[in-house]
């Protein structure tokens, strides 16, 4: 029986009925029964960077028994983890990305039940310094390399990807000069993201691709309309509450869910 109160929360209530049967098929009667939850569709996660330390054996003594305790926790509550893919910590020298140790540890989340996300493939904060080296076409086609690289390296495993991250803010961030702010000016918002979820796409068309940003004023949806209107194949629609700028408490939280449920 479906929720009848509308709006994007129609759906997360219902009834169903079940029929317990013995081995013989005949309906089970007068018998006590227990029922226990053992999974569930619906992805609840977190973050999960330090398990990269604990499944390739960085840890020793109390570091490590601590980390086992938490990730026997961990695996209680969430079915669903984000591994860190920043390009500057990824790949530090140009072709030496950090491939095996996030693939051991993302193979060991999935071994435990947890469905992954790979975060970010394209942002302008965290991003290479070494691209600075470079013209803005060699910028662009490294940035795609990249993406064509990990995301197709990492299929089966991480089917899940933020292929770009706050691009609302990237082509006016002004904190420090960067390879991806320099190409989102020159290219313009929405032929970046064209471009860097086409890579996407191409190297894993079964991936789940977001667009993510903790920008959530009608710039964000303005910006999606644009990209949607371009034909990207965009996903899914990524939110960052950023707390650390301030509570946004149920009200807005429900505010800002109605306003892009419309997408």
């Amino acid at each position: 029986m479906e929720n009848k109160t509308g709006g994007p929360y129609r759906h997360r209530m219902g009834e169903k009925k079940i029929t317990l049967l013995t081995k013989d098929r005949k309906p089970l009667a007068n018998t006590e029964v227990t029922v226990k939850q053992t999974k569930h569709r619906f992805l609840f996660g977190c973050g999960a960077f330090e398990s990269v330390p604990l499944a390739n054996g960085e840890l020793e003594g109390e570091k490590k028994e601590l980390a086992e305790e938490i990730f026997n926790k961990f695996f209680k509550i969430f079915n669903y983890c984000t591994l860190p893919f920043y390009w500057a910590r990824f790949e530090p020298v140009p072709g030496k990305p950090d491939t095996q140790s996030l693939k051991k540890a993302a193979e060991w989340l999935v071994s435990k039940g947890c469905t992954l996300k790979g975060h970010p493939l394209c942002w302008h904060t965290l991003t290479a310094p070494w691209l600075l080296d470079y013209t803005n076409a060699e910028i662009l086609q490294m940035q795609l390399n990249r993406i064509r690289r990990d995301v197709a390296n990492f299929a089966g495993v991480i089917d899940i990807w933020d292929v770009i991250n706050e691009v609302v803010i990237m082509p006016v961030f002004n904190k420090y000069d960067n390879g991806i702010t320099r190409i989102c000016r020159e290219l313009g918002r929405i032929r970046l993201v064209r471009e860097v979820f086409r890579a996407a796409k191409k190297a894993n068309p079964d991936a789940v691709l977001l667009i993510n940003d903790f920008e959530t004023s009608e710039s964000y949806e303005i910006l999606i309309e644009g990209c949607l209107e371009a034909g990207i194949p965009i996903d899914a629609i990524g939110i960052q509450s950023h707390m650390h700028q301030g509570y946004w408490g149920v009200e807005k939280t429900l505010e800002i869910l109605e306003r892009f449920f419309a997408f």
